[in-house]
């Protein structure tokens, strides 16, 4: 079941990246993929067409969050760095850019059609989707508005969808 430690692992470091604004997390999520891609390619034998089409789209869906919570993290930390570039036009678009992409692949997430296999886990990660989902609609306007009391609840939803992928982690590693 090699392919369940990639995932878990995938799960892991997105959840670990949701929140954090640390630039030292690209070296960790860099190192998780290197290390858990190959594992998965020598275990995707054990798996069904059907179970092994959903855990490449999953793959790819997650990956695309990594880069992007990775992104979005450097780029809150620039900002908490210099409070100034909320005045900048270039930061501005490149945040808004940074929100797109993670919301296109969190709608990409809600669109899965698991597998009977991955009913469970999928489901928490939809959950997790649906909490991140609540930061792409409403960090523009906490950002706007310099809205602390929405940047708290963004944090909050954030925090509670680590959670769900925490649960859904447990549920993959579980998976025979």
């Amino acid at each position: 079941m090699k392919f369940i430690k990639y995932v878990v692992a995938i799960l892991l470091t997105i959840g670990l990246l949701g929140c954090s604004t640390d630039s030292e997390n690209e070296a960790v999520a860099n190192e998780t993929i290197t290390n858990t891609e190959e594992v998965v390619k020598e275990d995707v034998q054990a798996l069904s067409n059907e179970e092994d089409d959903y855990v490449q789209e999953v793959m790819l869906i997650t990956k695309t969050l990594e880069t992007e919570f990775l992104n979005f993290s450097e780029l809150n930390y620039q900002l908490a760095d210099n409070p100034t570039l909320m005045y900048d036009d270039s930061f501005v678009m490149e945040a808004a850019q940074n929100i797109t992409w993670i919301d296109g692949a969190l709608d990409d997430i809600l669109k899965l059609d698991p597998p009977k296999k991955f009913a469970e886990s999928d489901d928490l990660l939809k959950k997790a989707a649906h909490e991140y989902k609540f930061m792409t609609e409403n960090y523009p306007e906490a950002f706007d508005n310099m809205d602390v009391s929405l940047m708290d609840e963004i944090t909050e939803r954030m925090m509670l969808g680590n959670d769900y992928l925490d649960e859904a982690t447990n549920v993959v590693e579980g998976i025979k």
